[in-house]
């Protein structure tokens, strides 16, 4: 079925070329411009911190907890979190880190994996706010989109089996000497955004060849088809319809936690060592979808204009609770850093 799937994609790359170099070129358009700047400074960040030593510190006091509420290890909340701030695809590369080196089952790098399918946060709060022309929408969208993955990742420690490593028998990670992992850090970010770069370009491709296929669509479903196949792309048209504001806010809070074929396809590279398997993480990412849009849908204003709510009270007050975070957190890894018990 595969290979029959690849041969009629070859077939319609032979009958439509223009259009598939066009759509290819927008491709890594996005890719260069939206993507590759936000997604790969962060993804460098993410592999520095999850090599160090703060990870499975920070874990230790929080392993009742994620045990209990995710069915995951302590350390896996420092994973979760570098997979949020990060986005797709570099939680699945730090899942399959860690799974590589024995440090997570299957079934918690499942249940980790369905936690942390998401996008960028300067996606959101960057280019895709730009996109839709709200100040400030962005904090809105990635409020939805986070609490969405969590509410996903609950319910999915409950409906993955499967046994847990006890913490005596979970084995210690590898350490790796500064400039060592540095390096590597770098050239695995960058192979990786290749692979992002290519999923794109292909989702893009495979848009436009449907898009000829089916003339009729109107231009609401193609942009629809567009995202699902391709997220960044399909992002961008569906902003640019002349949609209701509240609507289109709903509709762009369901896109990015979709992800798409491009997204999925890319968790599932960087996941295949691990022996993941892709259908909790469709039906995480179909779950995750409804309930973004339905918490943006709940509290995006109706009757009064977005972008004076947004600019007046929403962005003023999550950029004070980020500033009461951040040196909070650079306490905590001092902390961890000297090695002193917190108390």
């Amino acid at each position: 079925m595969l290979s029959i799937a690849i041969g009629l994609f070859l077939a319609c790359l032979v009958a439509f070329p223009g259009e598939a170099a066009e759509a290819a070129a927008r491709g890594f358009g996005v890719w260069a411009t939206a993507v590759l700047p936000t997604l790969f400074p962060f993804m460098v960040c993410c592999q520095l911190l999850a090599a160090s030593d703060g990870p499975a510190r920070l874990g230790a006091p929080l392993d009742g907890f994620m045990r209990r509420f995710f069915r995951c290890p302590g350390e896996a909340a420092s994973l979760a979190l570098l997979g949020f701030l990060g986005g797709s695809p570099s939680g699945s590369k730090l899942i399959a880190a860690h799974r590589a080196q024995g440090a997570l089952t299957q079934a918690e790098a499942e249940r980790l994996a369905c936690l942390t399918g998401t996008v960028s946060p300067m996606f959101l709060l960057g280019t895709l706010a730009v996109w839709v022309g709200v100040p400030g929408v962005g904090w809105l969208l990635l409020g939805g989109h986070w609490v969405g993955a969590v509410v996903v990742g609950l319910v999915f420690a409950r409906l993955i089996p499967g046994e847990d490593f006890a913490p005596a028998l979970r084995p210690p990670l590898r350490r790796v000497p500064g400039p060592v992992l540095f390096r590597e850090a770098l050239a695995s970010s960058a192979e990786a955004m290749l692979l992002v770069g290519g999923c794109i370009a292909l989702g893009t491709v495979a848009s436009a060849i449907a898009q000829r296929l089916f003339p009729f669509m109107s231009t609401g479903l193609s942009a629809g088809l567009h995202a699902v196949l391709e997220m960044a792309g399909g992002a961008a048209e569906l902003a640019a319809l002349r949609l209701p504001t509240h609507t289109m806010l709903c509709v762009l809070a369901a896109a990015p936690s979709l992800g798409g074929l491009s997204i999925l396809a890319q968790n599932l590279a960087f996941l295949s060592g691990a022996n993941v398997r892709a259908w909790p993480l469709v039906l995480a990412r179909l779950l995750h979808a409804g309930l973004s849009a339905l918490i943006v849908w709940m509290f995006a204003p109706q009757a009064t204009p977005v972008s004076v709510v947004y600019t007046q009270t929403l962005s003023p007050a999550m950029h004070g609770i980020v500033l009461c975070v951040a040196p909070g957190a650079l306490w905590l890894i001092s902390r961890l850093d000297t090695g002193r018990k917190i108390r």
